[in-house]
């Protein structure tokens, strides 16, 4: 039992020869040939067979020994290091998971297949110090094999749970890393700890908001979520596979901004999903304080007197309007280039279009385009914002920022005007020459070309404009035989629509040089002297030094209120107070308006020039200034 034959040798201590019958041994006839046993010790060997585990090399056999008997070393043996085995890995096909491969949970070596007979190596490697009562090693008697036993584990997986609208959004080619699939052995209690889910796609990856993981592709509520970086572990019971699916916020907010408005308050509309349809919102009455409107206090010229400024330098101003167009992701209009102007009747877009442009805004630095988590610079300057209806949810939350879009009217520059009858009789005063004299100006206009935005007259099919005077009739002119005056109304419209119209009086005068009658004057403005024809008796004799005297009437040591800093805050101006100054050529001064010196002229008719004045002043005493 102690020995096994190894074969023949020539020599007692010599090397056995490889065949051990001796079939082919050559001699010499008559010489004698002496050959020697040779011995070696039995030995058994026990082997593992993983059955069809992916092995490590070295595992094949786990322990030898010498059979009993042998006289050198009973106890001589060959085992693994502390006694324990490499576990073998093992997977089998399964298309039911990302990869295609199930792992299978070592539970050890037995005697027989199947899990059948006697363990032999426990599932943590360690080989058994008895097997059926017997040493491990002296339960066997003769070279044997051992058998794995294998059961499939179950898996812990994470889905990305985006949907193919989202991957085509995102990319078709656009990966998202997922943490590695958990493995667990059947009916385990398992911890697995948090890892995000990232979408490699730099454009989109900050609107795909990672919030956690959820035993479900659908959650009502933020509650459902089990595993994120505020709850890092979570143990399972495992009892068969299991899906973790990520949650995404992929929401919103539209800062929707005034832009410099007059009434109308700043608010923030959060939205859906990027994968939504977004439709913008309207500027009208719908919400409170939800219309934007936008005047602003513009450089006039005063009708009556065709200057820019009064006598104290102060500009005459008026209100001009603006159209509210639809809205865009830069502020000034002039940069709008390829940003586009949206409305809520005409512009429906995905929100992950929407996304995209207000990101590239942001790259070229036009507006404010895209931020997260903060309000645009823009937000609240011009008003007190409305109440938030949910406010920004989190710090990543993306904020677009959209401005109102604003077309300023046109403004037309006119003052009443005095035209020699002669002129008006002759056909000079066409609507050409009367739009000449006057001015309109659209500020969408200026450019280098026309630093003033000016509007040509009539229409300007390149410009899209048109400058015309609605109620002019030739004839109203040709046809006038005495002094007359009338009002014209002149029209502009600009390219977006804008119509701003202003009404002025022309005054028909006769010049024809004739003797002025006792009682007689004539009025006019300074502006318009030069409107004299040559031979008018205004441009001669003591008639023209009489007009320059008047004219050149100067008011001196006026004086004005005073303005505190705050009220200037405010746009509180010095005004002259009244009957302050002293005239420089008269003792009295007395305005009239037109209408009323037809009405002195009517008056004098009646009740005669000169006598006792108490009715003059008592029924034009009013028109008296000093």
């Amino acid at each position: 039992m102690g020995y096994e034959f190894a074969g023949w040798s020539r020599t007692p201590d010599g090397d056995a020869i490889e065949n051990k019958g001796c079939k082919n041994l050559s001699y010499t006839d008559g010489d004698e040939v002496i050959l020697y046993a040779k011995w070696k010790p039995a030995r058994i060997r026990i082997s593992l067979d993983s059955q069809g585990a992916n092995l490590t090399p070295g595992t094949g056999v786990v322990f030898e020994r010498y059979a009993s008997g042998y006289f050198k070393n009973q106890e001589l043996t060959s085992r693994f290091a502390g006694n324990r085995i490499q576990i073998p890995q093992k997977q089998r096909m399964d298309p039911s998971l990302p990869g295609g491969m199930r792992r299978q949970q070592f539970l050890g070596y037995f005697t027989e297949k199947d899990k059948k007979g006697y363990p032999f190596v426990l599932k943590d490697g360690l080989l058994m110090a008895n097997i059926n009562g017997k040493p491990a090693y002296t339960y066997f008697k003769e070279d044997s094999t051992v058998y794995a036993y294998w059961q499939d584990m179950y898996a812990i997986r994470f889905d990305p749970n985006l949907s193919e609208y989202d991957m085509e959004v995102l990319g078709k080619k656009t990966s998202v890393l997922c943490p590695a699939i958990r493995w667990a052995g059947q009916r385990e209690d398992v911890t697995v700890s948090n890892g995000d889910a990232i979408i490699q796609n730099s454009q989109l990856a900050d609107i795909y908001r990672f919030l956690g993981w959820s035993l479900t592709p659908k959650i009502s509520s933020a509650d459902e979520i089990i595993l994120n970086e505020e709850m890092p572990a979570y143990t399972f019971h495992v009892q068969k596979d299991i899906t973790l699916y990520a949650q995404w916020d992929t929401s919103y907010t539209v800062a929707y901004i005034g832009n410099g408005q007059s009434s109308g308050a700043d608010y923030l509309e959060t939205q859906g999903y990027i994968t939504d349809i977004y439709t913008f919102a309207t500027n009208d009455e719908t919400e409170n304080g939800a219309k934007f409107t936008k005047t602003a206090e513009k450089p006039a010229m005063d009708v009556a007197t065709g200057q820019m400024q009064d006598d104290a330098g102060v500009p005459f101003t008026e209100q001009v309007k603006y159209r509210f167009l639809g809205w865009s992701m830069e502020p000034q209009k002039n940069g709008m280039a390829g940003h586009g102007i949206y409305t809520a009747d005409t512009s429906r877009i995905a929100g992950s279009e929407l996304i995209l442009k207000a990101k590239e805004a942001a790259e070229k630095g036009a507006g404010e385009g895209i931020l997260f988590g903060c309000l645009p610079s823009g937000y609240g300057l011009h008003s007190t914002p409305r109440p938030l209806k949910e406010g920004l949810a989190d710090k990543k939350m993306p904020v677009i920022a959209l401005y109102a879009v604003w077309d300023q009217y046109p403004q037309i520059f006119a003052a009443d005007m005095y035209f020699p009858l002669v002129d008006a009789q002759n056909g000079v005063l066409t609507e050409g020459y009367l739009l000449n004299r006057v001015k309109a100006t659209d500020y969408e206009l200026i450019s280098g070309a026309n630093t003033e935005g000016m509007l040509n007259p009539g229409i300007d099919a390149d410009n899209n404009t048109s400058f015309s005077i609605i109620d002019y009739q030739a004839e109203e002119f040709t046809s006038a035989t005495q002094e007359i005056n009338f009002t014209l109304t002149f029209r502009a419209k600009d390219a977006a629509g804008n119509i701003s119209m202003k009404m002025v009086h022309v005054y028909l005068v006769d010049t024809s040089q004739k003797e002025q009658g006792t009682g007689k004057v004539r009025f006019i403005s300074g502006k318009y002297a030069d409107t004299l024809v040559q031979d008018s008796v205004w441009r001669s004799g003591t008639y023209a030094k009489t007009l320059a005297y008047v004219l050149g009437n100067k008011k001196t040591g006026e004086e004005y209120t005073e303005v505190t800093p705050l009220q200037q805050l405010f746009g509180m101006k010095p005004v002259k107070k009244p009957g302050s100054g002293v005239w420089t050529h008269v003792q009295e001064v007395w305005q009239f308006t037109h209408e009323q010196v037809l009405a002195i002229q009517d008056y004098v008719k009646t009740a005669g020039a000169g006598g006792d004045t108490s009715g003059f002043i008592g029924r034009f005493g009013h028109c008296r200034v000093q």
